[in-house]
């Protein structure tokens, strides 16, 4: 639920039989939680009309910045540039294979995405974080004609360079949630960036990890180690598709 409603923490709770999914005995509530996240890095995907082999950068390593990273992968990109001033985010998301993580705080993101792409810049750009000084100069880590999808949502109102933007020729798209995502990534099609966010979600919460938060429940097969990675598998080219 979305503020001013009221959420879901109680014992009971009315919901439309229309947008509740069964999660399968072998997922936990912490992963299942994850779903949901998800759903919004496939949107976002969705929206940036992915082609094969583009880079994307991810500002902002929070649990959507991280899906958004992983459906980014999954819908084509060769890699993903993770950007965060937290260590602690990017050492759980660079362990993905395809994520570039860099803290910013040591390093200008403009820097890497030129050092990684030969000074052309990336194809896309998430940004995830929300924080209005990520839109500072965002254009400049674009390739011309390359794309910027809006995920996280400032406080303020943001200026923008609008002749930094026809210069390049770049695409605008944002995102809001999600829209008709769930009946095509839920529980029985979940392909790798899916399995990649479940192992994500059951290392954090056996680890008691800050960036993804979720309640600590037994799977169904009694695992509770951090070695053992969600079954699950989600059809990802489809969603994204």
């Amino acid at each position: 639920m979305t503020p001013p409603v009221h959420g879901c923490l109680a014992p009971f709770v009315v919901h439309p039989a229309a947008f509740t999914y069964k999660l399968p005995d072998n997922v936990s509530f912490a992963e299942g939680a994850i779903v949901e996240l998800l759903s919004i890095g496939l949107q976002a995907a969705k929206k940036a009309a992915i082609r094969p082999g583009d880079v994307a950068i991810v500002l902002g390593a929070g649990t959507i910045g991280m899906m958004c990273a992983l459906a980014a992968l999954a819908g084509g990109c060769s890699r993903a540039i993770v950007c965060d001033l937290v260590q602690e985010k990017l050492d759980l998301i660079g362990g993905v294979q395809g994520v570039t993580a860099v803290n910013i705080r040591e390093k200008p993101v403009k820097q890497v995405v030129s050092e990684l792409t030969d000074g052309w810049g990336a194809d896309i750009v998430f940004e995830a974080s929300g924080n209005e000084k990520a839109f500072e100069g965002i254009v400049d880590l674009l390739c011309p004609g390359g794309c910027i999808v809006l995920v996280g949502m400032p406080q303020r109102a943001i200026p923008l360079d609008v002749v930094a933007v026809q210069i390049k020729e770049a695409r605008i798209e944002s995102v809001f949630r999600y829209a008709n995502i769930f009946p095509r990534d839920s529980t029985h099609r979940i392909g790798q960036a899916g399995c990649e966010a479940l192992h994500l979600a059951h290392v954090s919460v056996c680890r008691g990890h800050q960036g993804l938060r979720g309640s600590r429940e037994r799977r169904a097969d009694g695992c509770e180690s951090a070695d053992c990675a969600g079954s699950l598998t989600i059809d990802l080219s489809r969603a994204i598709l």
